[in-house]
Formats: C-alpha cells, sequence, structure tokens
C-alpha cells in the first residue's frame, strides 16, 4: 500500500504525463516544440480520451510490490474508435521472439 501511495503521485501527478525527447541538433527549436505538443496531446489521450488508463495505473502500483512485475499493452482499438490500455499480469503475457 506504502509503494501505490508513493508512486501513484510520481506517475500521475501532473497533467503532463507524456513529455517528448529531442534527439539530434536543434539550432531552430522546432523539434523541442514539435516535442511538447507531441507530449501534450499523447497526455490529453491518456488521461481524458483513455478512461481505463488512471484506474489501471492505481492498479499496476498497488499490484507491482506483490507480482513483481507488470504490464501495461496500449493499442488503437477499431471497436471503439480510439486508444486502449490494457493491464497485464506477467502470466498473461506472450512475448513471440
Amino acid at each position: 500500500m506504502q509503494f501505490g501511495a508513493r508512486a501513484y503521485p510520481g506517475l500521475v501527478g501532473s497533467a503532463n504525463v507524456a513529455k517528448g525527447k529531442v534527439t539530434g541538433f536543434d539550432p531552430t527549436g522546432e523539434k523541442a516544440k514539435s516535442a511538447q505538443r507531441i507530449g501534450l496531446h499523447m497526455s490529453y489521450q491518456l488521461l481524458d480520451e483513455m478512461e481505463e488508463w488512471e484506474d489501471d495505473m492505481d492498479q499496476l502500483c498497488l499490484s507491482l510490490p506483490i507480482v513483481g512485475c507488470m504490464f501495461k499493452k496500449t493499442y488503437y482499438s477499431p471497436a471503439k474508435s480510439r486508444n486502449i490500455s490494457e493491464l497485464v499480469y506477467p502470466q498473461k503475457l506472450v512475448v513471440n521472439y
């Protein structure tokens, strides 16, 4: 419980959940502006469009110390016409080699 209480605000503490990182030379600052716009849009998608994301993150923070590792699967769902995110427990994870 204590781990979840400490980790959750660090992960979902502000409206800027996703942030872009600039790699390479950026003399005009265009890459930095683009990274900021992409980060804002991704944060909007995670916090506003994907209702299940924040609840799953809370459950992840509570289960992680017990299980040891957890996974999030995020993908576009044609049925819902939006991105969705699912919490995946390690025993249900299949990795294609």
